[in-house]
C-alpha cells in the first residue's frame, strides 16, 4: 500500500505506517525531515523523504492508496485550498484521512493569542528562548499544584503553558516537562491558525465529489475520512459488444 505522510515532522506516525508494511512517502516543509529520513533510514527501502509544501506537492496526481495529514491543515495559508491539494493525490479506491482545529469556547477565555502574536514574530531562536523562560517559571508551580486540577485549569487561562498531568499521568517527570516545552512552543509560534466546524468540512468535501465523508469531532477538533470512488470494472457484455464475439 502507498502512503503520502504529509506533515511527517520527525515521524511519530511514520513509525506506525512503517510497522503495518506500508510504503511510505513522507513530506514535511520543515528541516523536521532530515530527523525523519535518519529515524528510518533501515526500513528496507519502503520509505523516502521530501521536502516540499502541500500547496506545491512535487508527484503527479492520484499515486497514493491513503493520504494522511494531521496535525497540519490549520496551519496552512488556505486550508480548503490543502484539503484540494491533497485529495488531488488519492487513486481511485483510495482514502485520504486528516483532521483541523474546530472552533471552541474555552480558545476565547485565554489570553494564549496574545502571547502568539508576539512569540511568532520573533526571530527562532528567541522565540524558542522566551518560550523555554515561559515554561521553567511556570511548570514547577503547576507541578506543585498538581492535585488541584480547578486551579491548575485556572492558571493556564493566563499563562499558556501545555500540561499532560490528567491525559497523561503515566508519564515521568522529564517527559512531562519536554512534552510541555515541545508542546507550548509549537502552540505559540504557529504562524497561521485556521478553525473550522464539522458541517463546514462536510460541505467542502461534498463539493470534492468524494464518495462516502465521514466528518466527525474528535481528536484536536475535526477529524475527516473520504473515499474517491473505485474505477468500475467494465460490463462483460458491453465487452463482448465492443470486441464483436
Amino acid at each position: 500500500m502507498q502512503v503520502l505522510e504529509c506533515g511527517c515532522g520527525a515521524g511519530r506516525f511514520t513509525e506506525v505506517l512503517l510497522e503495518k508494511e506500508a510504503t511510505v512517502t513522507s513530506l514535511d516543509l520543515s528541516d523536521a525531515v532530515d530527523a525523519n529520513f535518519e529515524n528510518f533510514a533501515g526500513s528496507g527501502g519502503r520509505h523516502r523523504v521530501a521536502q516540499a509544501d502541500i500547496l506545491g506537492l512535487p508527484f503527479p496526481p492520484m499515486q497514493y492508496d491513503i493520504v494522511l495529514c494531521l496535525g497540519v491543515v490549520q496551519h496552512t495559508p488556505n486550508p480548503e485550498s490543502a484539503i484540494r491539494r491533497l485529495w488531488d493525490q488519492v487513486k481511485p479506491g483510495g482514502y485520504l484521512v486528516f483532521d483541523q482545529y474546530r472552533y471552541r469556547l474555552y480558545r476565547c477565555t485565554t489570553i494564549s493569542p496574545l502571547f502568539r502574536q508576539i512569540i511568532k514574530r520573533l526571530p527562532r531562536d528567541i522565540g524558542l528562548q522566551c518560550t523555554a523562560k515561559l515554561v521553567n517559571l511556570t511548570f514547577p508551580i503547576l507541578t506543585r499544584l498538581r492535585k488541584y486540577p480547578v486551579l491548575v485549569r485556572s492558571i493556564g487561562r493566563v499563562v499558556p503553558v501545555a500540561h499532560y498531568f490528567y491525559s497523561y499521568p503515566e508519564l515521568n517527570e522529564k517527559l512531562q516537562y519536554e512534552w510541555s516545552l515541545l508542546d507550548t512552543h509549537d502552540s505559540l509560534s504557529d504562524w497561521y491558525r485556521h478553525y473550522t466546524t464539522v458541517d463546514h468540512t462536510r460541505r467542502l468535501l461534498n463539493r470534492l465529489g468524494a464518495d462516502n465523508v465521514e466528518c466527525w469531532e474528535g481528536g484536536n477538533g475535526v477529524e475527516a475520512r473520504i473515499q474517491r470512488a473505485p474505477i468500475s470494472a467494465p460490463n462483460t457484455m458491453s465487452q463482448r459488444r465492443l470486441t464483436g464475439s
